[in-house]
């Protein structure tokens, strides 16, 4: 992505394939993978009340841990056999987001805006 007309696309794991695998493919779409343990992405797990308010329930997290953990791995897979075009894999390592965005920007070689 060294054009100023190259686009970004970020691609949640909740949506629909069939709206952005077309996109993948274009020459001037750097598709990048982000991806973490499901432990880790565990730990990063909050909830939310009706009105999108985010709140802590570690109490509640911990006791459902399990469940959690095996519903992320559901969710990891599904990902990786919908997405099989994206080449481009980077571990986030639990990092915190600014830390993530520097070595994306740095190992892709993209423009800082």
């Amino acid at each position: 992505m060294k054009n100023e007309n190259d686009k970004v696309i970020a691609i949640t794991p909740i949506s629909y394939p069939v709206n952005f695998n077309h996109h993948l493919c274009r020459s001037d779409v750097l598709a990048i993978e982000l991806r973490d343990t499901a432990g880790k992405i565990f730990d990063r797990l909050v909830f939310s009340d009706e009105n999108d308010n985010v709140y802590k329930d570690d109490d509640y997290k911990n006791a459902h841990k399990e469940h959690y953990i095996e519903e992320i791995c559901e969710d990891i897979s599904w990902y990786g056999k919908t997405y099989v075009n994206i080449k481009n894999k980077f571990d986030m390592n639990n990092e915190l987001p600014d830390v993530v965005v520097k070595r994306l920007i740095k190992e892709f070689d993209l423009p800082v805006i």
